[in-house]
């Protein structure tokens, strides 16, 4: 079997030796207006808990603003509890913290569109980071690493030159893309990455695939990367029907009590049709059933949408461009890219949320966080 080595770094540096115009600055810590955390471009955030007993989360590149481009932008929470006040890390000159500079030798090197990074404590210490971006040669995305020894405030993870993993071919014979990867651990220690492949379609219906969410098992061997055991398995397939549209991501895996919880994100990322549920089962690799309640839905009214596309028809890589709704701290918009997270005595929820919209498409998304709790019967809920 392939490894995939991620290269050790030293993560917690001091702000001259990387090059860094003063200490890490914030910008606040804001004062606690509820579940809204950071009004700041903060998509599909991951969580981890640093050294220092404080949450961090990591974000979708950004470049908002258009001068600070940041392929890993950074917040952290004030304190110990995640449900408090955070803060968006920046540089002494103003520019955002970037987790991640360097994007690997693999990806592309004008705009490696990293997606959805996914932080993690390794089995015998240190970070991996998790993302997806788009590789050298263009295409769809493809999956990387990244390690880090400690993680803090300067952190910096250094990339393994190789992607980890790229898409099943599709029907026109070109890569589909693999996005939002996360790391799932289960009762026994075995460790797994659960993944989105991204849909077809072309001008002919009867070609379209819907998007799917894959998991595969793997070992962690340390400074040697990681190393695959088993193929993948499909264990959630998207509706190409309303609502999701064939768009099921940003999937997230846990186990509560008997059952495997997985949350995904769907529908179209850009307006407030999209949404966050979950599916439920008793088995890890098969049997997810989706439960008819949605886990968060957008409060603000929804916008017509007009489709891309030659007669209206979605491809692969287009979407409604002209429904985006703007949220605001007491009412969400396209609710999803969440990640579930614990401090050892409760669970939360850290998502993102459409923020503000230019000429009808989508601009920023903030991010929220919100407690999750559970039934007794392992059904999740918000609060």
């Amino acid at each position: 079997m392939k490894l995939f080595p991620c290269l050790a770094a030293t993560s917690l540096l001091a702000a001259t030796a990387l090059g860094i115009a003063g200490e890490t600055a914030a910008a606040g810590p804001k004062a606690d207006t509820g579940k809204l955390k950071i009004e700041e471009d903060f998509a599909d955030p991951g969580v981890a808990r640093g050294d220092d007993g404080l949450f961090y989360a990591f974000s979708t590149q950004s470049d908002v603003p258009a001068t600070a481009l940041a392929h890993v932008p950074v917040a952290r929470s004030a304190t110990a509890n995640p449900t408090g006040a955070w803060q968006s890390l920046h540089t002494g000159s103003g520019a955002r913290v970037d987790a991640l500079p360097n994007t690997g030798a693999w990806t592309m090197a004008s705009d490696p569109l990293l997606w959805a990074p996914d932080v993690s404590l390794r089995p015998a210490g240190g970070y991996l980071m998790l993302y997806a971006a788009v590789p050298a040669a263009g295409g769809g995305h493809c999956l990387g690493t990244a390690a880090a020894d400690r993680l803090g405030p300067d952190v910096r993870f250094d990339p393994a030159p190789e992607a980890l993993l790229c898409g099943p071919q599709g029907p026109d014979g070109k890569t589909r893309g693999i996005i939002d990867p996360a790391v799932f651990v289960d009762t026994d220690g075995a460790r797994y990455i659960v993944y989105k492949v991204e849909p077809f379609r072309d001008g002919d219906r009867s070609h379209w695939l819907p998007s799917e969410i894959l998991l595969r098992k793997y070992v962690d061997r340390g400074p040697q990367g990681l190393e695959w055991d088993g193929d993948p398995t499909t264990i959630l397939t998207a509706s190409l029907d309303d609502p999701e549209d064939g768009q099921l991501e940003a999937p997230q895996l846990v186990r509560h009590g008997a059952h495997y919880v997985l949350f995904y994100s769907a529908a179209w990322y850009n307006n407030p049709s999209y949404y966050t549920g979950y599916a439920t089962s008793t088995r890890l690799t098969e049997g997810y059933r989706k439960s008819d309640t949605k886990l968060l839905t957008s409060d603000v009214q929804q916008r017509a949408t007009t489709p891309r596309g030659p007669r209206g028809v979605r491809h692969q890589d287009e979407r409604p461009y002209d429904g985006c709704v703007p949220g605001n701290a007491d009412q969400l918009s396209g609710p999803g890219g969440a990640t579930v997270f614990g401090d050892g005595a409760s669970d939360y929820i850290a998502y993102h949320g459409i923020w503000s919209c230019t000429g009808g498409d989508l601009a920023t998304r903030a991010m929220y966080v919100d407690r999750l709790s559970w039934t007794a019967d392992d059904v999740p809920y918000i609060g």
